[in-house]
């Protein structure tokens, strides 16, 4: 079982380079489904044969990579990136079979090229969240890095090259930073112990110096600098209000599968280093820097809500409702409650599981009008039933009504984060009430009124294909299924959550009766 990790992580990349030299381009995409339809399956595998009640990684896999500097290939599974790695498995061959014909001009050279460079995205992704070394993960970190820029580039909307630029100078300025936090922590532990080492688990016995009187509240002490350096990178990544300059463009120029994938992935990567490196690796920093977080994230998802509102393209209200979304994640983060984190790290699934669903539906309509602005559609329930009722689910979805997987994240959350800090999270709560708006708002002037005055003359609004509903049906039973019977799933990650909070701040975990914690 546990070589099932490394060929997870590495039979994408495998694949790319295959569909790559094919002299056909045609069986790209078909060929790249069934590639990450075996990865998802190995998923389903680990999944069920996770021990939810053991503490600690399962089907570790450490071998020496660069033994002069403690560098070694240690991957393996945690109540932590379980939920993540099963996640991005599963979503790959989705996300290429709803995105089969799009764009709509594609040409077979260019399903070829994304078919290979999507795979070595999700080689990136799952490489990150299994690491357990940290060179390791800074490494496959960087690796996502690479296809995302070429596909926005290369095959991104008429502003790819600005939009490119900034997604790359962000990104990469926030990598550095962790990369110099990186060596700095390696050679701490050989002056600490006698010995390199990039292991997580190690690194975590390290203890810096955190003094709040040191100047910026603390930030130019050893543990606060070190916390910055990771935060960095972290936050942009997310992203976190104000480092998300970068996210509504991005979101907007890509093509629909990269869109899926930058939204549902790549943003959890960011939230999912917090939670695994930032936090437990400096808990002074991460308990003094926590209430100020707390209230960045409460007014990113007042923010991202309040811009989502006023946007009159449908891709871009969507992009900034994911900034709104993913705030909730850092909400929770930062309450360092293991009810909140456990609900942020349910939110993480949740948001991609529902935004993805949305800009596959996005990108559908697109393809039918040739334009997102909300002032070509309308009226489309009465011609298209299977799309407006997918809409419908994942619109429920993202305003969290009770019953759906949303509504336990966020409840989860903003109840946690209210045993912090009331007025942080009465702040986020409105956003809730704004989101409710916002989507409602798309959902109305899409699907209900009179059809687009500046639709072309006998204009046929095509419904989802087959291949659509196969992907919409999944996603929305997730949905449903998560939000009814959460329990099955919060379990795999609890005992995880609550030996990280123990970690940061052992007064936030209650023994009971028992002698088991608490969920608060």
């Amino acid at each position: 079982m546990n070589q099932l990790l490394s060929w997870m992580i590495f039979l994408p990349a495998v694949g790319a380079a295959l569909i790559l030299l094919l002299p056909n381009a045609r069986v790209a995409k078909p060929l790249g489904i069934l590639i990450s339809a075996v990865v998802a399956v190995m998923g389903v595998m680990l999944w069920f044969n996770f021990d939810p009640e053991a503490l600690g990684p399962q089907f570790v896999i450490k071998q020496p990579w660069l033994p002069a500097m403690g560098v070694s290939f240690e991957v393996a599974l945690d109540g932590l990136n379980l939920p993540l790695v099963v996640f991005t498995a599963l979503l790959t061959p989705l996300a290429f079979l709803g995105t089969w014909s799009l764009p709509a001009n594609a040409t077979d050279t260019l399903q070829k090229r994304m078919t290979a460079l999507v795979l070595l995205m999700e080689c990136g992704a799952l490489g990150t969240f299994l690491s357990q070394d940290l060179f390791l993960f800074y490494v496959f970190w960087e690796v996502i890095l690479i296809p995302a820029y070429l596909l926005i580039g290369m095959y991104g909307g008429a502003d790819r090259v600005k939009t490119t630029l900034q997604f790359f100078i962000y990104t990469f300025a926030g990598s550095l930073l962790m990369l110099v936090g990186i060596a700095w922590l390696i050679y701490a532990q050989k002056s600490t112990t006698g010995e390199f080492s990039a292991s997580m688990i190690e690194l975590q016995n390290l203890r810096f110096a955190f003094d709040p009187q040191a100047g910026w509240g603390g930030i130019l002490s050893a543990q606060g600098l070190l916390f910055a350096a990771f935060a960095a990178a972290f936050f942009v990544k997310s992203p976190l209000v104000p480092f998300h300059a970068w996210l509504p463009s991005t979101y907007t120029q890509a093509p629909t599968l990269v869109t899926i994938y930058l939204a549902a992935i790549l943003s959890k990567m960011g939230t999912y280093g917090i939670l695994k490196i930032l936090l437990p690796l400096f808990p002074d920093a991460a308990r003094a820097f926590g209430p100020t977080l707390m209230w960045l994230a409460a007014i990113g998802i007042v923010y991202g809500a309040l811009l989502a509102i006023v946007q009159k393209n449908l891709k871009t209200a969507i992009a900034y409702s994911s900034l709104s979304h993913v705030s909730y994640i850092l909400l929770g983060l930062f309450s360092l409650t293991p009810s909140g984190m456990n609900g942020a790290l349910l939110q993480m699934v949740n948001h991609g599981i529902a935004i993805s669903g949305l800009f596959l539906l996005v990108g559908h309509l697109e393809k039918s009008r040739g334009s997102l602005e909300l002032a070509a559609f309308g009226g489309l329930a009465k011609t298209t039933p299977l799309l407006a009722t997918s809409f419908m689910v994942m619109v429920l979805s993202s305003v969290a009504l009770p019953g759906t997987n949303g509504f336990v994240g966020e409840f989860m959350v903003l109840v946690s984060s209210f045993r912090v800090d009331s007025g942080a999270t009465i702040l986020a709560a409105t956003g809730m009430v704004l989101g409710a708006v916002y989507m409602l708002n798309l959902y109305q002037k899409t699907m209900f009124g009179g059809a687009s005055q500046d639709a072309p003359a006998g204009a046929v609004w095509a419904d989802l294909s087959v291949k659509e509903i196969v992907v919409m049906a999944a996603l929305s039973a997730a949905v449903v299924g998560i939000g009814v019977a959460p329990q099955g799933y919060l379990a795999r990650s609890k005992v995880a959550i609550e030996a990280t909070v123990k970690h940061i701040s052992p007064e936030t975990v209650e023994p009971d009766q028992s002698g088991r914690v608490s969920n608060f």
